[in-house]
């Protein structure tokens, strides 16, 4: 595996669990609401707005909507650090060179933009309330069939979710998926860092509602990255897996409802101090260690909600930096600090 490219997948973790995505990410992103171009409903509240709101899920079973989401995503090398063995910094010239190759190799990974198709169906509502939700995203990939994944949750009167199965039809994404800890993934949606997190909370016009959570990152990556170990038989490598907590704060204000009539939410998040390693120089498999470290994460963006509680439209903006760095087995090694840049229309 390149490293750009392994970077590129450890880049989608911290994302993933401050943003809003238009579905429950698996390790996939937020300028002011009213900054974000092509809008396509008036984040404005109506005259005669309600002052407070309490979000619920109440689409009848059979209700569906389908979200178009556009992605643009630019990650951009700002430093790049080489040593030897022996600890010896590498030529100028080797360092550029290198610097090129890898900036080329981020730019062709974002050079399209990536286009999804969410859709979300109420699949049925028990006695006490409680709504089962399914959430289908397929991914158009350059070169690469569609993928798709699947998740079902479940959305109690009070907003308790619930991740109760996780699939896609992809066998590598599937092993992948696998591994990964349900009430983990429950648990990020607790925290708001999904379109569910939000039901069951109340919300007072212009007043803002923070929310301070911390993600068992250990477990989810380890969940992830250890059945992808298993599907490829690197156990001894990709399944090592060693991630400090991470700590996501999220702002929420509630703006009203526009003119159609959906409910307008404001959405800021941020995190930092966070790192993950992977990988083991001894494995006779594939000797390497990767230590990634989350310098800054902000993101921004607004969520639209039906009058029946399910998703109407999303915008959403994040900038995040983090450090890379890269050991061999001979004790040489590469540090790279990235940027990433994202912006997300989805509607």
């Amino acid at each position: 595996m390149k490293p750009y490219l392994l970077t590129a997948l450890l880049l989608a973790a911290p994302a993933a669990a401050a943003q809003t995505p238009s579905a429950p990410s698996i390790p996939a992103t937020p300028p002011s609401s009213t900054a974000v171009p092509g809008r396509a409903t008036s984040s404005t509240a109506t005259p005669g707005t309600a002052s407070t709101l309490t979000l619920r899920l109440t689409a009848q079973p059979g209700a569906t909507v389908q979200l178009t989401s556009t992605v643009r995503t630019q990650i951009t090398l700002e430093d790049l650090r080489l040593t030897g063995p022996g600890g010896q910094a590498a030529s100028t010239a080797e360092a550029a060179s290198l610097r090129a190759d890898i900036q080329r190799g981020l730019n062709a990974a974002s050079a399209q933009a990536a286009v999804s198709k969410t859709f979300y169906r109420v699949q049925g509502r028990a006695a006490d309330g409680t709504v089962t939700l399914l959430t289908s995203t397929v991914t158009n990939m350059p070169e690469q069939p569609p993928l798709t994944v699947r998740v079902t949750q479940t959305v109690a009167p009070d907003g308790r979710t619930r991740v109760t199965r996780v699939e896609s039809d992809n066998p590598q994404v599937q092993a992948a998926l696998r591994g990964l800890p349900l009430d983990k993934l429950s648990a990020q949606g607790d925290m708001g860092s999904d379109l569910t997190g939000l039901y069951g909370q109340t919300f007072t016009v212009g007043q803002p509602r923070t929310q301070t959570g911390t993600l068992d990152a250990q477990a989810l990556l380890g969940g992830v990255f250890g059945g992808m170990a298993a599907s490829m038989g690197a156990g001894d490598a990709l399944g090592n897996v060693k991630a400090t907590p991470l700590t996501v704060r999220t702002t929420t204000t509630y703006r009203g409802t526009n003119a159609s009539g959906q409910s307008v939410f404001d959405q800021r998040g941020s995190a930092g101090n966070w790192t993950v390693e992977l990988g083991d120089l001894n494995s006779k498999t594939a000797a390497f260690h990767v230590k990634m470290e989350l310098l800054d994460l902000t993101q921004s963006g607004q969520s639209l909600y039906r009058p029946d509680g399910l998703p109407a439209a999303q915008s959403m903006t994040q900038t995040l930096r983090m450090r890379a760095t890269f050991t061999q087995p001979d004790g040489s090694q590469m540090q790279m600090t990235l940027r990433l840049n994202q912006n997300v229309q989805a509607r």
